[in-house]
């Protein structure tokens, strides 16, 4: 699973990115993503990039907007980066919230920040 959500994020990463001016040569070029592309592409015998996962909303549950009326969220994404600059990929699909460092195998960091009143940072 943790595989499934690297590539995502790395995806998503790309995404984001893609009209910015340079962004590609930096994308590539960034060997603090190296160790994460190189899980997701090979896995590895001896690391599990671990993830942080919970449920924010449930699963059939529906929202409501004055221009779109009732309506489900299928999947959104987004990046959170915590005070001790640690960059996170937020991933949620149908109400579970997925959290991965992009950077270590590491998630205490999002959980710390967590601890912020219990908000996912999909709904500041």
């Amino acid at each position: 699973m943790s595989r499934f959500i690297g590539k995502i994020a790395l995806e998503a990463l790309a995404y984001r990115g893609y009209e910015i001016e340079s962004w590609l040569e930096k994308f590539v070029d960034d060997i603090e993503l190296d160790p994460l592309r190189n899980y997701v592409r090979r896995g590895s015998n001896n690391l599990v990039w671990p993830f942080h996962q919970r449920v924010i909303y449930e699963e059939n549950g529906r929202f409501e907007d004055e221009e779109y009326g009732k309506y489900q969220v299928l999947h959104e994404f987004t990046f959170q980066v915590t005070a001790e600059e640690e960059l996170f990929f937020v991933l949620v699909i149908f109400g579970v919230e997925y959290a991965l460092n992009l950077e270590d195998p590491d998630v205490s960091g999002y959980i710390k920040w967590e601890e912020n009143n219990n908000k996912s940072p999909l709904y500041p």
